[in-house]
């Protein structure tokens, strides 16, 4: 090699070893930077001697960084879902002696008292008085669930917008990488690394799967759903659901910009968990507060209408409440609609879940969705009304059904909102109806009535008593809170253990790096060694010439 050439190797050392400078003090400067992947000069020989800098290389594991994701994902849903299950058993509960159990022992006991002195204004108006007070409970505790819902409701309206914005810088990120093209330098890894931050907070959202073109584009996928492909998004949107009380079901935008039906919500994840703790737990504890309330006034107006006041009046309700609804399935083709629906026969009143489905345009079957029985069918016909098991819905709209439509009806939802002393008794203490007759003495009713409350009357077939459902519901949300309590502390174990094992490829060592330092600056060093002694041998030829 020639004492030129010696030069140039000195010269390519000392670019390389500033270059390994440069990186490694971008390391040290990124070393408490959220989602920094380390770097590392990749260097080799050049084959006319010196070294050449091929980039700098970012380092990772795939499969820790997708474990990592996985365990976000379970991380944020189960956070989530304990922290509102958490305020659900608080609503649940009868801590204060306020709550439902209390308001139950303190009514059925006035009836005791009642079935003692039949005829006494003071034990009349303390079962009114004590009804009053059952009723507020019921209507407090139906109402805290359903507030609870509703700001689930909200919570998953501001993630959906955060999960788009996510989406929307993913394509962004996806675009610039696309412009700045291929290779390896410090711009580009800055730029993986911002995608997988972003891909990293979109898995404490919901489940996501990503595939990367060679050019280090991420698609997205959300379930059997793209959310983010290449520069594309598909934006989600929420959707109202007039069978779920009004509140929001997630679709999506597809790439024609039609709205439509996610094919399967998430379950996991902080959006999977909003999801479920709105319907999965507060939906089912609001419904089995809503039958609760609705077998309670079936049931004890049952016995009550057998019996006759002090004013010689019977066949009375003591509660009010009772009632139909019916709702078209949000994903119906047709234009068929609810025009009516009553109460033909409020003991016949099953309290389950029906739906009417539409086998054709001109025919329905009605399914009991609890048993999967079909208690009756026949022809549709336009304002025509269906009945089944107590209750009759007139159906009508604008246009007719499409087979595969569904409308959604039960006798149970609302009642505790809508639950009240029936007028007559609120109007006059006679009209409680304690005894068969209309003697002061007659204390029939009174003592089946107070009997009533050891009773088994919730469940098909009845397994339970009135406080026996209660607490079913209180425990088995305190189950499932106990349960994912216990799963936020053992996910947080793992995810600790999946930080330390991506960290020790991915992050920034300071011991490693001051190693680094010294590597180069002695590299550096020595090949400016090198070009001086090039130079002096150079001007010593050039002085013997």
């Amino acid at each position: 090699m020639s004492l030129f050439g010696v030069l140039n190797t000195g010269r390519t050392g000392i670019f390389v070893s500033q270059h390994g400078l440069a990186t490694t003090g971008n390391n040290i400067a990124n070393v408490n930077t959220p989602g920094y992947s380390r770097q590392r000069l990749m260097q080799a020989a050049r084959t006319t001697g010196g070294v050449q800098s091929l980039g700098v290389e970012r380092l990772g594991d795939v499969f820790f960084a997708g474990r990592l994701r996985e365990s976000n994902t379970r991380m944020g849903g189960l956070q989530t879902l304990s922290l509102n299950l958490q305020q659900l058993e608080t609503a649940l509960g009868d801590t204060d002696g306020s709550g439902f159990s209390k308001a139950t022992e303190q009514f059925f006991a006035a009836l005791q008292d009642l079935s003692v002195t039949p005829g006494g204004p003071a034990e009349r108006e303390a079962v009114r008085s004590r009804g009053s007070q059952l009723v507020a409970s019921l209507r407090g505790l139906g109402g805290q669930i359903r507030e609870q819902r509703q700001q689930l409701d909200a919570q998953l309206r501001q993630q959906v917008e955060q999960i788009n914005t996510l989406a929307r810088n993913l394509a962004d990120v996806n675009r610039r990488l696309d412009d700045a093209g291929p290779g390896a330098d410090e711009a580009r890894n800055a730029l993986l690394d911002q995608r997988d931050q972003i891909v990293n907070q979109l898995s404490n959202f919901l489940p996501v799967r990503t595939l990367e073109d060679a050019g280090g584009k991420l698609t997205v996928f959300v379930g059997d759903e793209v959310l983010v492909e290449g520069l594309a998004t598909r934006a989600l949107q929420l959707t109202p659901n007039p069978a779920n009380d009004g509140l929001h079901d997630l679709a999506v935008i597809d790439a024609a910009g039609n709205v439509r039906a996610m094919r399967k919500a998430p379950t996991e994840g902080s959006l999977g968990a909003l999801l479920r703790a709105r319907d999965e737990f507060a939906g089912k504890a609001l419904a089995d507060v809503e039958r609760l309330a609705g077998r309670l006034i079936q049931s004890f107006n049952a016995i009550h209408r057998q019996g006759v006041g002090l004013d010689g009046g019977g066949g009375r309700d003591f509660f009010a409440g009772l009632d139909v609804t019916a709702a078209p399935d949000g994903r119906n083709r047709g234009g068929v609609g609810v025009a009516a629906t009553a109460i033909s026969d409020a003991d016949l009143l099953t309290f389950d879940d029906y739906e009417i489905r539409f086998t054709s345009a001109d025919a329905y079957e009605v399914v009991n969705t609890r048993t999967n029985a079909i208690v009756t069918s026949g022809p549709y016909v336009a304002g025509g009304t269906i009945q089944f098991d107590g209750m009759s819905v007139e159906l009508n709209g604008p246009a007719g059904p499409q087979a595969g439509d569904v409308i959604h009806v039960d006798s149970y939802r609302g009642t505790s909102r809508r639950m009240a002393l029936a007028p007559e008794i609120a109007a006059s203490l006679e009209a409680i109806a304690a005894g068969g007759t209309d003697a002061a003495g007659d204390n029939t009713q009174a003592l089946l009535l107070a009997a009533l409350r050891d009773q088994l009357t919730m469940g098909s077939p009845p397994t339970q008593t009135f406080d026996g459902y209660f607490g079913a519901i209180r425990l088995q949300v305190a189950l499932a809170t106990e349960s994912s309590l216990g799963g936020v502390e053992d996910e947080a174990v793992t995810q600790q253990q999946l930080v330390t094992l991506q960290q020790s490829v991915a992050g920034v060592s300071l011991d490693e790096e001051a190693t680094n330092i010294i590597q180069y600056q002695r590299a550096f060093e020595a090949s400016s060694r090198v070009i001086r002694i090039a130079d002096e041998l150079i001007e010593t030829v050039l002085q013997i010439v």
